[in-house]
């Protein structure tokens, strides 16, 4: 299981009772095999705000914060609409089509 999020401060706080309920399912042993992952998803590097965020979660996530952060692209809308990888996208920075590559991997998917 993964859990996508954007870095702001309500939608962390979503995020932190999504992870309550999930550490509640594995310690009370009702699902002591669930695996998670953190996912930044329309990450803004330009925003302190968000740096300072995304830098907390990962201090405090250790191992399931995926390292890579996704920034708001409007070359991931145009590659889903034609239906294309953004790996492969037109214009797409090299950093951001191997990050995209890595994530399942990242994930435990590969």
């Amino acid at each position: 299981m993964f859990e996508r999020v954007e870095p702001d401060f309500l939608k962390a706080a979503g995020l932190a009772a999504t992870i309550r309920v999930i550490k509640r399912l594995i310690d009370s042993g009702q699902n002591g095999e669930l695996k998670w992952k953190l996912v930044v998803n329309r990450y803004k590097s330009t925003s302190k705000e968000q740096t300072a965020l995304v830098e907390r979660m990962r201090q405090q996530f250790g191992a399931n914060f995926v390292q890579f952060t996704f920034g708001e692209r409007v070359g991931l809308t145009d590659c889903l609409a034609r239906g294309v990888p953004i790996w492969e996208y037109k214009g797409t920075p090299t950093e951001v089509g191997e990050a995209w590559r890595a994530l399942p991997s990242a994930l435990g998917l590969a």
